[in-house]
Order: structure tokens, then C-alpha cells, then sequence
């Protein structure tokens, strides 16, 4: 096998040699006027923030476009609408807010126009207050929860006279889980009798923001002539194809209108269909459906890698996944470093053999993700230590994260040649490559910063304290490390000469997008160059490349890096946290149906978010599921000192199975972290990074590949686990539903995570019984009842 491997690498090598071949696209002239944006895709829905919201109206226009007007229609009366006052900053306030829960903000240039989705918020105004215990007795109390990122500072009460601590936030519908901080301790509220689990043995306090309303509910069916649309009556549906509204319909006593596919047609290649429903000022979730030409995609083997709802992800660490030529190997020859974080010889053409051997193929993914791999410091930095252990190390740049160049690839990797070699072996197998690649810090060698010191923030804040890791109150301007200086990006000459970096990506390689580091810590003027810059390439070259970024914090935080003119999504923190609560902790599923609700309703029903399995910054699920690493700590302290290994009895292998069960039946894209596959072990950051293990598996790990590659290959293979709608409910605390449905294809996944065998009556499915058959997954149906074994999950479903 490894013979072949080289023979089919080495063939790849024959063709890349001599000058880059321009692909296909890279050929074609600029795009048709007027169908451009079809290629850069339906323009993202706004989200107002409140009664009046700021937009960037550049942020929706393509290259060379140039704003004639703009008008906001707030309701569905055609009378009611503003002629917007455009300046040359083409910065405008979205008021009054829309009237039913959505409104049109229609965009007109010289020679096209498109109609941008606005959808109102559902915030409400709500007071906290505390008293009693320990509140009368402190001098500050703040709250941190859900509703901020869990900051610990950026919410304070205030004391009343009668002795309350009290603040007023607005909060979106659904729960919310808090802690209230009084001078410096955490606790729960002593006021607030309500409260769960917060899977790691311990309490927080929730508040609950009832709806106004239930929101309204369609279902899609395909038909010889078009599309019914099936709901309630009353239910008005804002129909667009990407960004052209079409019709407004309104469900009459039938409760259904057929969308005739003349009222969909098109020329395109590929355009989606989107469905907004609102009743009594309420919205529901939006229905997407993919058009090829004008007519609804109904099987995946229609869709490519380039559309990104059909994205499974991996992340690679380069350095830990495999040695393909083991003479450029360059660990660090310093006793400081334990060999725990030290290089360990994984290269970029030891990825292009897994790709040669099949290995990503079988697991089922379409999208690789790379850590960073331009040239990194070499020597020693850096230095782990605690007080309860001998033990101390420093580091190596094995990871990738201190760069000292932007556009040279660190030879310990490999070469620019072997790089092409990997993306051209990628796309002949139908994936992407997404490269992961850091803006906001360097290292202190980098020419950048001995050029240019005055391009950094200050290393110490005004009132002489060092800023480092000062991850929320200064989070623009801190430092990661003494020796990682953070750029100023807020200056036009630092964002300029960065973005120019990142986009040399774009001109000399034929990447498929970036993976974005730390970018809650680079303002948004970054943002909106970079993707500026980037259109310019789609204009010209017809190249989209997808933008993912990671930020930890608030929804709020989140969502404020994603639009048309800034990120296309960002991984999802929160929603996974919830996650391991539920399989990890044996939380409670209720928890999670909320929050995974919450998450639909911040980001939307078809969003491009990340969930992931882990990632190189967390302690491996599986050694938090089974009891290996325990909760208490950040799991570093075990990561140096112990041989973190499968603990017996701990359920961890059956709990991975059921993560991956669980992402991939969700909306969103999955996002598999190397080793994950196998339920691999390891406490936090490096022990979290071994070495990839492809061979001498043990009988449960090879039982975790299958159930991986099983489930990644079902939801490939489903345009509902894609593109469906999404109904999610715990049935008990330790049994969850999800149902998802598209056109005429429903898949039903049911999770059970309790110890014993459960029945499930399937009499609430609209689908024929005798239509359901199993997927994928583990259990028996008999008559209207599903078997689900324990620990496992199954997937059943129907196509017409």
C-alpha cells in the first residue's frame, strides 16, 4: 500500500513541476453583469441588533459595484418603505424596525439590484435583580452567563437604596444560564430558585425568556408542477430566489400554495430558493432549498464541494498527523522542551499520502483543514509550569501559531511544490482545502515586528500592568505571549499589508478558504479589507473562497464577525460546550435541545457554523466522557504529569459515537478533529495533540472509525441532514429527537445515552410507517415502535 501511495504521489509530482497551472475557473473572464453575485452566493440575512441597527452597505456590494439608492421596506405593505440617505461612507441606520418580525432592504447599482432578507430582533428588556446571603454583604457584584460569553466583567449590577443589586440587558427568547460573581466568587443566584446542571458537578442559575408567540412552521413537498408550500392558516411566506424577492403568499383556508417552478426559474447553475414564514409578527424558520438551472436539487450526487452546506470538515494538525518524508523532520535540540511539545515530523506530503491511500475518502469527509503552516520561530519559548509537580517544559512552534513569515511555508512542512501537490490531490478527490491562517499576532523574530515595532499594541497597559491574555476587557489589544506581539489592525497600514498577506493565499494558490485565528481579537475593519479584497477575486476569477472564524464568547460577539461583508460563519463554542454537558457529563438533553435552538435562532436555520468534536485548544472529549481527565482544572496539570489513557467502564468510546451522531444530523458543518475518529485521548494543549495513530487500533477504536465513516457517509448521502428543516426535542434526559425534513426526504435520529435499552412510539411522524426503514446506527423497529439499544443512536428515514 505504501509503495502504491508514493507511485500515485509521485505521478502528481510529474505534473506540478514547472510553473503553476491556472485551473479552470482561474480561465474564464469576468463574470455576466447581473450574475455575479450568484456566484458569491445569496447574501446573508441581517439580524438588527434592536429597535435601530448600523449597516455597512458596502458590505453587500461586489467589486467596482457602485451604490445608486437604497430603500427599507418594513412592512408588507408596499406604501410603507424609506428612500435611504446613502453618504459616502455608505454607513446607515436601519430604522423603524421591521413591522412583522421582517423586512427587505432593496439595493440598487447601475446595472442590478438585489433584495437583502432583514429580520428583526426578538429581544425583550428584562431587570435582573439579586439580594439575600452573600449579596447583602458584597462591595461588587456582576453577572456572567450565556447572555455575555460568561465575561466576568463586562456586566455590573448596581445597588439599589433598598440593598437589590439589579441591571437591565435585553435578552433573546429561550434560557439562560448565569452565574452572579460578588467580589470576585462565583456562585448561584440566591434569588433564583431556578437552576441546572452545569455538567461538570455543579450549578448555574437560568433565566427564561418566554416567546411572544409560537413561531410559524412550514413543511415543502415537491410536486409535478412545483413546490407546495404546507402550514397553518394565516402564515404569510417571503419567497426569494438568493437575492431576488419573488412573491409574498399568505396560507388560506387550504393551508398550502403550490410555488410554481415558472416562479423559480432560472439560468444559473446553482441558486437556492429561501422561504421566510411570519405570522402575527412572529417569523418561523427559513426553508433552502438548492435549484440546478431552476429546478430543486433532490439528490446529493448533484451537489459539489463548493456548496458548503454539504461540508464535513477535518482538522489536521500538520505536525502530528503524518511523516511523509521523514529527512525534513526539525525538532528543537533543547533539553528545556519535553518531547511532548516538540515537533514530531507530520508534513504536508504526509497528508497527500492519507489522501493517496484513501484514508480521508473512507472517513468520509470533503474538507481538510490545516493548521498553520508558514514559518514559525525556532528555539525554545515559552513555559509550562505548577507548583504541584517538578515538571516544566518549553516549546517548539510545532503547532504553527508564532509565525515569522506570512507567505513562506516553514520547510519542516515541506515545500510550495509539495503544497500544490496536496491541494491538486484534494480537489481530484472532491474536497477542499481551508488553510488556517493568523492575522492578529506574530512573533517577535518576524521581520513585520523588528521593521515595524510601532505596528504593535503596547505590551503594558496605562496602568502598568502587563496585557497578556487580557482575553475580554482588552480583547483587541492584548498579548497571547511576551514573545507574540499583537498587531495594532485598527491602523490602515497594518490591515493593508495583512490582507495583502492572507490574499497572496488566494493569487498563488488555489485554496478553498481560511480558517480565521483569534478573531474576536482583530477589529472589524480587518474583516470587512480582507473580504473586500477577496470579491475582487470572485468578480474576476470566479473563485468564492469560504471564511470560518473562531471566537469565544457571547452570541452576540459571534454573529458580529458574520455577514456578506465580513466572515461567512464561525465554529460554535457555546453549542458545543453544551454538547459535552449532555454525552461527556451526562447532562441533561433538555439543555441541550435549548441551546441548540438558541444557536439555530442566533445564527440561523441554515447556517454555515462549525461544530466541532474538539479542537486543539480543549482536553479530548473522550477522556472528559470517560472519567480520565477530571472536570476540575483546564486539564493541563494531566495533560504533563499523567498517562492519560481509556478508562474502563467510562462509556468513552460510546459517547464519541453518539457526538458524531449528534453533529452530524445537525444543521451547521461538522467539523471532526483529528484523532477524534478513534475516540483518542489526552488531557489539554499539547497532550491533546499526540501523533495520528492509523494502525494497530484496538477493537473499539476501529469500532468508532466505522460508526465515524458511517455517519459521514449518511450525511452525504441525505439532502435532509444537509439542506432540511430542523425539529429538535428531548423525549427524556436521556433521550433526544431530531427530525429533519426536505421536499419529500425525512430522516428521524434518535439518541439514547441512558444505560438501558429504550422504545420509541413513532406515531407523531407524518411518514407511513411501512416507509421508514433504518439508516444507519443501531436498533429494530417493530410496527410503530423503534428499539434503541443504550449508548448508541440510529438514523431512519423515507424517500420518495
Amino acid at each position: 500500500m505504501k509503495l502504491a501511495s508514493l507511485l500515485l504521489l509521485s505521478s502528481f509530482i510529474i505534473l506540478s513541476c514547472g510553473e503553476r497551472t491556472p485551473s479552470k475557473v482561474e480561465n474564464l473572464t469576468a463574470n455576466i453583469e447581473g450574475d455575479g453575485w450568484s456566484k458569491w452566493g445569496p447574501t446573508l440575512p441581517i439580524y438588527l441588533k434592536g429597535d435601530s441597527s448600523v449597516l455597512f452597505l458596502s458590505d453587500y456590494l461586489l467589486y467596482e459595484e457602485i451604490l445608486d439608492s437604497a430603500i427599507w421596506r418594513f412592512s408588507s405593505d408596499e406604501g410603507e418603505s424609506i428612500k435611504m440617505n446613502i453618504g459616502d461612507s455608505q454607513r446607515v441606520v436601519i430604522q423603524p424596525k421591521p413591522s412583522e418580525g421582517i423586512g427587505i432592504l432593496s439595493l440598487y447599482t447601475q446595472n442590478s439590484s438585489r433584495d437583502i432578507v432583514v429580520l428583526g430582533s426578538s429581544k425583550q428588556i428584562v431587570e435582573i435583580s439579586t439580594s439575600g446571603g452573600r449579596i447583602d454583604k458584597a462591595k461588587s457584584v456582576f453577572i456572567a452567563g450565556t447572555m455575555n460569553g460568561w465575561s466576568s466583567w463586562s456586566t455590573p449590577l448596581k445597588r439599589k437604596d433598598n440593598g437589590v443589586w439589579s441591571t437591565i440587558l435585553e435578552l433573546s427568547n429561550g434560557e439562560h444560564a448565569y452565574q452572579i460573581i460578588t467580589d470576585g466568587i462565583w456562585g448561584v443566584d440566591p434569588s433564583n430558585s431556578d437552576s441546572i446542571s452545569n455538567g461538570m458537578g455543579g450549578w448555574n442559575s437560568v433565566l427564561s425568556i418566554k416567546e411572544e408567540g409560537p413561531p410559524p412552521v412550514i413543511h415543502t413537498g415537491l410536486y409535478e408542477k412545483g413546490i407546495k408550500i404546507i402550514g397553518s392558516e394565516g402564515v404569510s411566506v417571503l419567497c426569494f430566489i438568493d437575492d431576488r424577492f419573488i412573491k409574498r403568499v399568505t396560507l388560506l383556508s387550504k393551508e398550502s400554495y403550490l410555488l410554481n417552478f415558472d416562479d423559480i426559474s432560472n439560468s444559473r447553475k446553482r441558486s437556492h430558493l429561501r422561504l421566510y414564514p411570519v405570522k402575527n409578527g412572529v417569523r418561523g424558520a427559513e426553508v433552502l432549498v438548492p435549484l440546478s438551472y431552476g429546478s430543486p436539487i433532490t439528490s446529493t450526487d448533484d451537489l459539489d464541494r463548493r456548496d458548503w452546506h454539504s461540508m464535513i470538515m477535518y482538522f489536521l494538525m500538520v505536525d502530528r498527523f503524518n511523516n511523509g518524508i521523514p529527512s525534513n523532520d526539525a525538532p528543537v535540540n533543547d533539553e528545556a522542551i519535553m518531547p511532548i511539545a516538540n515537533h514530531k515530523g507530520g508534513d504536508l506530503t504526509g497528508i497527500s499520502l492519507k489522501i493517496a491511500d484513501g484514508y480521508l475518502q473512507r472517513l468520509g469527509i470533503n474538507t481538510v483543514w490545516l493548521s498553520p503552516i508558514t514559518k514559525n520561530a525556532k528555539g525554545a519559548w515559552g513555559l509550562w509550569e505548577d507548583p504541584r509537580t517538578e515538571i516544566s517544559s518549553k516549546f517548539s512552534s510545532y503547532h504553527g501559531y508564532w509565525p515569522i513569515s506570512n507567505t513562506v511555508i516553514d520547510p519542516a512542512f515541506g515545500s510550495r511544490m509539495e503544497f500544490d501537490i496536496l491541494v491538486k490531490m484534494a480537489h481530484s478527490e472532491d474536497m477542499n482545502v481551508i488553510l488556517d491562517y493568523v492575522a492578529n499576532h506574530i512573533h517577535q523574530d518576524h521581520p513585520i515586528y523588528r521593521e515595524n515595532p510601532d505596528w504593535a499594541t503596547s505590551l503594558y497597559l496605562p496602568d502598568g500592568t502587563m496585557n497578556t491574555e487580557r482575553w475580554d476587557d482588552h480583547r483587541l489589544t492584548t498579548w497571547f505571549d511576551t514573545f507574540l506581539p499583537t498587531l495594532d489592525l485598527a491602523k490602515p497600514e497594518v490591515y493593508s499589508a495583512m490582507t495583502d498577506s492572507a490574499l497572496w493565499w488566494v493569487e498563488n494558490s488555489d485554496i478553498d478558504g481560511f480558517r480565521h485565528d483569534a478573531t474576536k481579537h482583530i477589529p472589524e475593519v480587518f474583516w470587512r479589507t480582507l473580504t473586500s479584497k477577496i470579491k475582487k477575486i470572485n468578480r474576476t476569477k470566479d473563485r468564492r473562497l469560504f471564511q470560518i472564524g473562531e471566537t469565544y464568547g457571547s452570541p452576540e460577539l459571534i454573529s458580529s464577525y458574520i455577514s456578506s461583508g465580513m466572515l461567512d460563519a464561525q465554529f460554535d463554542f457555546n453549542h458545543y460546550d453544551a454538547a459535552v454537558a449532555a454525552f461527556a457529563f451526562d447532562g441533561d438533553f433538555n439543555s441541550l435541545a435549548k441551546s441548540a435552538i438558541e444557536s439555530l435562532k442566533s445564527y440561523g436555520a441554515h447556517n454555515l457554523m462549525g461544530n466541532i468534536t474538539g479542537n486543539q485548544d480543549r482536553v479530548r472529549f473522550t477522556s472528559l466522557a470517560d472519567g480520565g481527565v477530571k472536570t476540575t482544572g483546564n486539564g493541563k496539570f494531566e495533560g504533563w504529569t499523567q498517562n492519560i489513557t481509556h478508562k474502563e467502564g467510562g462509556h468513552g468510546y460510546e459517547k464519541m459515537q453518539l457526538l458524531i451522531s449528534y453533529l452530524m444530523s445537525m444543521p451547521g458543518i461538522p467539523c471532526i478533529y483529528y484523532g477524534d475518529e478513534i475516540a483518542d485521548v489526552g488531557g489539554n494543549d499539547p497532550d491533546n495533540r499526540r501523533v495520528m495513530r492509523f494502525n494497530d487500533l484496538n477493537d473499539s477504536e476501529a469500532a468508532t472509525l466505522s460508526w465515524t465513516s458511517e455517519w459521514t457517509k449518511l450525511r452525504s448521502s441525505r439532502m435532509s441532514l444537509i439542506y432540511g428543516s430542523t425539529t429538535i426535542k428531548a423525549i427524556s434526559t436521556d433521550v433526544l429527537e431530531i427530525t429533519r425534513e426536505y421536499l419529500n426526504e425525512i430522516s428521524i435520529i434518535i439518541l439514547n445515552k441512558s444505560k438501558k435499552e429504550i422504545e420509541v412510539n413513532l406515531h407523531n411522524h407524518h411518514a407511513s410507517r411501512s416507509d421508514l426503514v433504518i439508516l444507519a446506527g443501531k436498533g429494530y423497529i417493530t410496527g410503530n415502535t423503534i428499539n434503541i439499544p443504550p449508548f448508541t443512536a440510529i438514523c431512519i428515514g423515507k424517500q420518495d
